[in-house]
């Protein structure tokens, strides 16, 4: 449903913006990884 949708931030490391920019839908996935807790603050 459209009011359902779900949606997140994706952190990337410095030298993957360019990847993530031109990866196709189905390669997007690999990025989505859970970022490290120490590491937010």
């Amino acid at each position: 449903k459209p009011q359902d949708e779900k949606r997140m931030v994706v952190i990337l490391p410095k030298g993957s913006y360019m990847d993530w920019l031109n990866a196709q839908p189905e390669q997007s996935a690999a990025f989505m990884n859970q970022y490290p807790a120490d590491r937010l603050a």
